[in-house]
Parts: C-alpha cells; structure tokens; sequence
C-alpha cells in the first residue's frame, strides 16, 4: 500500500492543483431506486439489491450485493459499482454508492484518472467488504489495462493511498479490491499518475496518441470554435515546434496544448486576426504544459474568449510556466470567473514577458482578473506595455497580486541595512505571517527565504545563490489578508529596498 500526502501531491499540477479550471457540462443523474428483489436494473444509473427480505428488523447477517450503474458522460469509463458484504438486513439501507464528479477538485482532477471518482458510505454493521467497479475497455483511449490501478482518498487526513492489492480482471473488464473504509475510490494509470509522482513506473509505459481518442478537454471543457479549425494531421506532423501562421493552425496548437500538454514552442509567423471566432485558452489543470510563444514582432489581434463560468481564462489558461516575446494583442475581450488575464489566466511557474504589448477588455472576479495574469505573482516584465479595463476600469498593474501590493505595502515596518560584518540584517517587529527575505537581481527573482526566526541572511544563502560581484535587490514581504474578502490577499511589501552587493 503506497500512501500519498496531499502536499506532495502539490507537485501534480500542481497535479491539478488550483481551482479546477473546466465544469462538465453534464453529471450523472444521482437517483438512487430501490429495485425489485432479484435480477439487477437494466436501467442507467441505478441502484439494485439482491438478496433481501421484506422485514429487515428478523433479517440475519448474511452476504450481499448492491449495484450502482455509472453513466457519466464526461467519464464514461467507469460503467458500474458492486459491492458484496455482509449485512443485518436490506444492505441498500446500510450502504450507498454514489459517483464523485466532479466533486473535490483536488480528486476529480488527479493526473490519470479514470472515469468518475465513487463515493461508498456504509454503516459500521456492514463488514467484510469489496467493491468491484467495472470498466469499459473501448473508452480507455489507449490506457493499457495492466495499468489500471486503485487509490483511495482518506479526505480527513489529505491522503491519497494507492491499493496494491486491488485484483485485475481483464476478461470481465472489472477491478475488485477489499474496502476497510468508507470515502472515495478511483481507478487511474498509474503510468500517468506514477510518472509525476517519480515512482519507478517504467515496466507500464506505453506510447499513447491522444490525437486518436476525444481528450479530456474535448469532453470537460468549452472549447469554443478550436475543435472546428483543428487539423490533427497538421498537429502531428509539427508537434511540439510549430511556427503558425493562420487561426487554423493556431487554434490546432491551442487543441494540443489541451489534450496533450508538455514543452510547447510557438514560432508566429505571420499577424493572424481572430476578431470572428469564440476563442478557448491554451492549457488547462490536466495538461501540465510549458508554453513558450515567440511572437517575432507579429501581432494577434480580436483574441476573444467569453467563458464567464471558467476559471484560469486568458490565451493561456492554466500552465506550469508561459515565457512570451516580441508579440502585441490588439483588441482582447476576455470574459472568465476567477483568474482571468490576457496573456494567462493562472501561472505560478516562471513568467517570462519580453517587448510584450497589450490592449483590452478583461472581466472576472474582483481580486482575481489582472491585465496580464489573473492569478501569478513574479512574473518578468521586460519593456512590456498595456492599456487594459480589468471590470471596466483602467487597470495599472501586470497582475491582482501587484495592486494587492500597492495598496497595503508597508515600507516602514522594517529596516533593512548592511551591519559592520557586511551582512543585510533587518530590525524587529511584531509578528508578521509569512515573513520573507526576497531576493532579485536585474529584475529577475533569485530566492524568497523565510525571515521569521532570521534577523540577518546567512551567509551560506549567498554562498549557495549568488554570484561574486553582483549586486542584488532585497526587501522584506509578508502576507497580507482582507478579512471581507480572500480575493484582496496576497504578501505586501514590508521594508525599505535596499541594494547588496556579494563580494
């Protein structure tokens, strides 16, 4: 049994990681029926019982099966649950079986996932349990079956618990495994999952052309007009350098970026005006890409996305890192809930932005819709410029967090200096949450260290990040929070600035 915390499973996009970026556009009917005695419902999305009797109360402990059929349109893979325990009575009235989706992002989200999380609820007289959930081999899209495996989600405890001894039977399509707990189980490849948790899954890899098979996204997600204009062929035969020149071959990258995700180079080659078509961003939670657009001067103009119910909303959505060059936007109109921007919608990787030009319309939550990024902070902005409404207002800043900044910095709190051992030390103060030594040089960050129980910088920080005679730019931050409302939070500058030289 292989036990996951849910901090290490931040590395997963962050596996998922932030608000779940797509809501399906449909979710399983929850009825649950309480069917005639014997043979089970052919009916979708049902629960039956077997083996019961009329009076529960005279009934003994004795072995029992209830079935929930899963009919999940953004999950098909998943087709039925079964479970067989012993049970004092009617087990439907001792037990549930429910699908999980989307439900908690942080488990509808998991990198690998197959079909529909399932919720099982059963009272402490039921024992001896096993669950089977039943598969349909043809929706797997290229998954082998040897792949498929168990997890267990311990929510109270931020778990996720890989169960090896679930047992595989691929001639009836099905996984059967003991249950010890009620909560969430769910079938996933663990080639995909194993992959980003650096486990030694090499014996399950397998090439797997998702241009094949309807991606996630297609299923999840608001593609807009992409799915019209895409030319897989042409995706194919370019992946992952494409130099674009028309919407067509744009938007098909904007497709790859979603099914498939991972380093993405885009060389534009010509101006390409999207003013007539409904636009969807480039990468999103499941996709885990690495954006890097060269704009050679050229020009996007008309870049509009109106998607007023989904989070991380820009020309890209969700990536781990997105460094753009030499581009103009012209007339964006983008419309999203939370983390929305132009460029990105969330990003907290590296944020490169060089001879960038923006203009605009963006609208989202207060607190969460920026000019540039909607959710990011650290970004470099290199000879950047923008004339962008955030909500219908002129917004100066690259991101929310740096009006965040703005508005509640304190630069008197602290006072940094360099004492007679030529160290940066900083006076004290009350406590401040989050308290950190933030490091740049040349507008680039370096390092963010906790100051909390540091009134000077170690020498062996220096040693380990700096060059020799370099000058670098320090100040304190600490994390500021507006108790009416989560959006207006963020870390806020908390001292003077001052320049150091390493020697």
């Amino acid at each position: 049994m292989k036990r996951i915390q849910a901090t290490a499973v931040g590395i997963v996009l962050s596996l998922m990681l932030s608000a779940y970026g797509c809501m399906p556009s449909t979710t399983a009917n929850n009825t649950d029926t309480d069917m005639a005695s014997f043979p089970e419902s052919s009916v979708g999305d049902t629960v039956s019982k077997e083996n019961s009797t009329e009076d529960s109360s005279l009934q003994n402990v004795r072995k029992q099966k209830l079935t929930r059929k899963i009919n999940i349109e953004e999950k098909p893979e998943i087709t039925k649950a079964e479970l067989i325990a012993m049970c004092p009575g009617k087990i439907i009235d001792f037990c549930e079986i429910d699908p999980y989706y989307p439900g908690n992002v942080m488990i509808s989200g998991t990198v690998g996932l197959i079909g529909s999380p399932i919720k099982l609820s059963c009272e402490e007289a039921v024992s001896d349990l096993t669950l089977t959930l039943t598969y349909s081999e043809d929706d797997l899209r290229g998954i082998p079956e040897k792949n498929i495996a168990v997890m267990y989600v311990d929510e109270e405890n931020q778990n996720f618990i890989h169960l090896d001894e679930a047992e595989l039977d691929t001639e009836n399509n099905c996984v059967s495994f003991p249950v010890k707990n009620n909560g969430i189980y769910l079938l996933f490849d663990i080639y995909a999952y194993g992959s980003v948790m650096y486990w030694d899954v090499a014996e399950y890899a397998y090439e797997k052309d998702v241009t094949d098979y309807i991606s996630d996204w297609e299923r999840e997600c608001d593609t807009g007009d992409i799915m019209t204009l895409t030319d897989k062929t042409w995706v194919k035969e370019n992946a992952p350098n494409f130099h674009v020149t028309d919407e067509k071959q744009l938007a098909s990258v904007v497709y790859y970026a979603n099914a498939v995700g991972g380093e993405i180079n885009i060389y534009l080659d010509n101006d390409i005006d999207l003013s007539n078509y409904h636009w969807a961003p480039m990468g999103w939670t499941k996709s885990s890409t690495n954006i890097t657009i060269y704009g050679q001067q050229h020009t996007v103009n008309g870049l509009t996305i109106n998607m007023p119910g989904q989070f991380q909303v820009g020309l890209t959505g969700y990536a781990q890192s997105v460094k753009i060059s030499d581009l103009t936007i012209t007339n964006a109109d983008i419309t999203g809930s939370n983390y929305v921007g132009i460029i990105c919608g969330e990003c907290h990787g590296d944020k490169v932005f060089e001879r960038v030009s923006i203009s605009g319309n963006v609208n989202g939550t207060e607190g969460t819709a920026g000019a540039f990024v909607g959710a990011g902070d650290r970004g470099e902005y290199i000879d950047c410029t923008f004339d962008v409404k955030v909500n219908g207002k002129p917004f100066e800043y690259h991101t929310p967090e740096e009006k965040v900044k703005a508005d509640n910095s304190d630069t008197s709190r602290y006072t940094l200096s360099i004492n007679e051992q030529g160290r940066v030390q900083r006076t004290e103060a009350d406590f401040d949450k989050s308290l950190s030594w933030v490091i740049y040089n040349g507008g680039k960050h370096i390092l963010t260290r906790g100051a909390e129980n540091e009134l000077e910088i170690p020498d062996w920080v220096w040693e380990k990040v700096g060059t020799k005679d370099t000058t670098y730019t320090i100040y304190l931050q600490g994390y500021y929070s507006d108790t009416n409302s989560s959006y207006q939070s963020g870390y806020v500058i908390l001292s003077n600035t001052i320049e150091y030289t390493y020697q």
